[in-house]
């Protein structure tokens, strides 16, 4: 079907592997194109042109995830790549997203949430499993001296926060009555004034800075 979503796994237990393929592909939407089991072979295959999201675990017997996500994001840097690993540490988190993963997961996720971490993902949005916000906005407002908060404007606060439960600029689009390319214009000026580049950095920085609620899925 064209309009499925052509899914990578990598990860280093064969079972593990054939198990979320099946539970994946239970969904008609998705499917599983490829799987690998090192990061050297993660990376060959996510550089193919039919993949449009890499679910990748952290721990892997040559290189570790964090070496997989950085060389996809130097080789193919529109590639979604979406995280699913045993660690739930706040240190562990926080360096996958700023290295420009573009959502998070711990392996304790039924089958149905990392369906909709997949489609928001490959939608253009992002993905932070709730459990997780609370111990990450802690590490993060850990750092007390950073610069001071810029201000927004209501309609920059309103894309923030949709852009932060993983709506695409079409859904931010809709929900807001304006058409994409404002919306892509309110984001245009979140990345100015967080400094930073990606949207899934937008959603750490405001974390950072209080800016959105942790509580909020």
């Amino acid at each position: 079907m064209a309009s499925q979503i052509h899914v990578l796994l990598v990860d280093d237990h064969h079972i593990l592997r054939e198990g979320l393929k099946t539970l994946l592909e239970a969904d008609s939407e998705v499917c599983v194109i490829a799987s690998a089991e090192t990061a050297a072979e993660g990376l060959t295959k996510a550089l193919g042109a039919n993949v449009q999201v890499a679910v990748i675990d952290i721990s892997l017997p040559d290189h570790d995830g964090h070496w997989l996500l950085r060389q996809i994001r130097q080789e193919r840097p529109s590639l979604p790549v979406l995280i699913l690993s045993m660690h739930a540490d706040p240190a562990t988190v926080v360096k996958v997203l700023s290295d420009g993963a573009s959502g998070y997961l711990t392996k304790s996720a039924d089958s149905k949430e990392l369906l909709t971490a997949i489609r928001s993902v490959h939608n253009g949005g992002s993905y932070l499993q709730p459990r997780i916000a609370p111990f990450l906005l802690g590490a993060l407002r850990k750092s007390e001296n950073g610069p001071l908060q810029p201000e927004f404007t209501q309609r920059e606060k309103d894309v923030l926060r949709q852009v932060a439960v993983g709506q695409s600029n079409h859904q931010i689009a809709e929900g807001l009555f304006v058409s994409a390319s404002t919306v892509k214009a309110h984001l245009r000026a979140l990345f100015r004034k967080l400094g930073v580049s990606t949207r899934t950095e937008v959603v750490v920085e405001a974390i950072r800075l209080g800016l959105i609620d942790s509580s909020s899925p």
